[in-house]
């Protein structure tokens, strides 16, 4: 029993990182059941037994990659931390993936361009016979931005997020680590408070996130990218 529900959840893992890829590739219309079961290997009898429909898998993919992917960005933050080098870090580190990690650019194009039609934020036509109409049932429209901004903790995947409010929004719980990090760091004398700081950096965040979709050529390069990051902290710290 316990190996066939370890063997459940990397099939769902497989088929989240599938998910986004095809996504990616073939936008919300085009990525069809098949598509992303074939991408993932398995079989789309296997796919439907874990998820009812395009939009239920949509949404753990996106919890499941802001999860993982803030983990991993918020892994060495524990205990005192130096205001302006962890801003640094983080900043470089999220721009680098935005830049050179192949599922971290698909989560982020997921979210800006394949989430608003999936969710009923633009209108689009369903992608399979008789599949419902992103947002025809109101729910998921009306929630969009609340639960998918950064991905929604889900139980699934959100055990990971420890120490991060159960009930709050993906963006709430980035906004509650960077501030708690930088309330315990010493900050320069006339800083703006370390919350205020919080809601500047998700900003930039989100800033960089539209920019890796839309124009890429405008972020940050590696040969430029400590100034530009240096210049951000000077500005966010002063």
């Amino acid at each position: 029993m316990r190996r066939s529900a370890e063997d459940a959840k990397r099939t769902r893992l497989s088929l989240c990182k599938a998910a986004l890829m095809v996504f990616e590739e073939k936008g919300w219309r085009g990525a069809t059941f098949e598509a992303i079961s074939e991408r993932a290997g398995v079989t789309r009898g296997a796919l439907h037994h874990h998820f009812g429909d395009k939009r239920a898998l949509l949404r753990e993919a996106l919890s499941w990659g802001w999860s993982e992917y803030g983990e991993r960005l918020f892994a060495e933050s524990d205990g005192d931390v130096e205001a302006a080098s962890w801003l640094s870090g983080l900043f470089t580190a999220y721009i680098q993936l935005l830049s050179e990690n192949l599922m971290f650019r698909a989560l982020a194009y997921t979210t800006v361009f394949v989430a608003p039609q999936g969710f009923g934020r633009i209108p689009a036509k369903a992608s399979n016979p008789g599949e419902q109409a992103p947002g025809a049932g109101g729910k998921d429209a009306d929630s969009a931005e609340e639960n998918f901004a950064l991905g929604e903790k889900t139980p699934e995947w959100g055990e990971k997020a420890s120490g991060w409010p159960e009930k709050s929004s993906g963006l709430d719980r980035w906004h509650a680590r960077i501030a708690e990090l930088l309330a315990s760091a010493s900050l320069p004398a006339g800083a703006l408070p370390p919350d205020q700081i919080a809601s500047l950096t998700l900003v930039l965040l989100q800033g960089f996130t539209v920019t890796a979709v839309t124009r890429p050529q405008d972020l940050p390069q590696p040969q430029g990218l400590d100034a530009a990051v240096a210049a951000l902290v000077r500005g966010l710290l002063s």
